[in-house]
């Protein structure tokens, strides 16, 4: 048996989470119905106090185990053929979800606001002498559908009007 522990690299990506189940109508306020419909979302847990004692009927609060990687699902379908209504549709609402990103795989922020998503798209970057990168040329070609030739007196992408006069009369100058 190893002496130290070591930490690994791998992506914890199930969390507990409480869910409310709002709506549910009474004929169904039992911990088999809340265990199977909080099964289709992830591993049921554990209900609270309130909802296993029937003290409080507005909604039903359930600790469920969700895996982020999978889509958060905010309605279950159930069919209440005992009650002859026929299928329900039971809305789903998640306490204090954790900010997952799924691109990364990393908690903390979203994929939205996920720095490794926005480094892996090219972005317009002025090199010396106000000449366009590459990426940026392309962008525009494709835009305009014209050549790379003839972009070097266009404006410089990213920089101001004052910066752009300023290289321009610059430029002159030499």
């Amino acid at each position: 048996m190893p002496r130290l522990f070591k930490f690994g690299n791998e992506a914890i990506s199930c969390f507990p989470v409480w869910v409310q189940l709002r709506y549910v109508p009474l004929d169904m306020w039992n911990a088999k119905s809340f265990g199977k419909i909080c099964s289709i979302i992830g591993k049921p847990i554990h209900m609270d106090k309130m909802t296993t004692q029937k003290e409080r009927v507005t909604y039903a609060r359930c600790l469920v185990e969700i895996d982020m990687t999978k889509e958060i699902k905010h309605t279950v379908k159930v069919n209440l053929n005992f009650s002859g209504e026929g299928i329900y549709e039971q809305p789903i609402f998640y306490e204090n979800l954790p900010r997952f990103c799924t691109h990364c795989r990393t908690m903390g922020h979203t994929k939205e606001g996920c720095k490794v998503n926005k480094a892996a798209k090219p972005t317009e970057v002025v090199t010396e002498k106000g000449k366009e990168t590459e990426a940026a040329a392309a962008e525009f070609n494709d835009q305009t559908g014209t050549s790379g030739a003839g972009t070097k007196n266009r404006k410089s992408v990213g920089m101001g009007d004052k910066e752009n006069k300023g290289r321009e009369r610059a430029k002159r100058n030499h």
